[in-house]
């Protein structure tokens, strides 16, 4: 396998660790807010259901609240509608989080966690990435990325090297995953994040620096604004 001349381009931003800044600062609010793992799970569980850290944090204080008060980001929209927000959040249970305890791998997480209602393959990858970050389980790291041509990160790994198969696909994986980097972003969760951030990058989406500016932006309005703000830039 050969590289291109973005690889270098793509393992900077990569150690940046921008596309992941969220999953970071979540993991440092549980810590400065002195959380049980079960809270850790429970304030992964409400990110991922409205991708919103202060609508997280409020649910984390207060999970009775109606929907219409809360934001949620486009990519969850859709969770507000039908019942479908009172059904997510009275399956947040300690169930949930002492079956995931008991795994030994991410990907049987994967297989679990996107049978859950109303989350699937998305909304797996980014609840397991936050709480790979918020409380570090012991689990081996065998994902196995499939070669799919239109997904982002499979567009962002094209752009890294030479090749157009599942093998050199993740061959690729272990590479990255061998990156040194201090972002606690040596993992598959991370690293496909990673992938689909820098192919947005490429397609002129996205800047570097995009997710840190949203995420800072979106705290100005939050009632929880200078925790937030302190756990960012952590």
């Amino acid at each position: 396998m050969t590289h291109s001349l973005l690889f270098p381009v793509f393992v900077k931003y990569h150690r940046g660790g921008d596309a992941n800044i969220e999953g970071r600062c979540l993991a440092n609010l549980c810590n400065a807010l002195k959380l049980a793992d079960f809270d850790r799970f429970r304030l992964c569980y409400y990110y991922t259901t409205c991708y919103n850290i202060d609508s997280a944090l409020r649910l984390l204080e207060n999970p009775r609240l109606n929907s219409n008060v809360l934001k949620f980001r486009t990519d969850r929209r859709w969770v507000r509608y039908c019942g479908r927000f009172s059904r997510i959040i009275s399956e947040c249970n300690l169930y949930k989080f002492t079956r995931l305890s008991d795994l030994n791998s991410i990907s049987e997480a994967v297989s679990i966690v996107e049978k859950w209602y109303y989350f699937g393959r998305y909304a797996a990858f980014l609840f397991l990435e936050t709480y790979f970050a918020a409380v570090k389980p012991n689990w081996k790291d065998d994902v196995v990325f499939a070669w799919e041509p239109e997904e982002n990160y499979t567009l962002g790994a094209k752009s890294l090297i030479n090749e157009s198969d599942s093998l050199s696909l993740n061959t690729l994986l272990a590479e990255l995953k061998r990156v040194p980097t201090d972002k606690n972003n040596s993992n598959s969760l991370a690293i496909e994040t990673g992938l689909c951030g820098f192919w947005k990058i490429l397609k002129g989406t996205r800047y570097d620096g995009f997710y840190k500016d949203r995420m800072l932006n979106e705290a100005k309005t939050s009632g929880f604004r200078d925790l937030i703000l302190s756990c960012a830039n952590e």
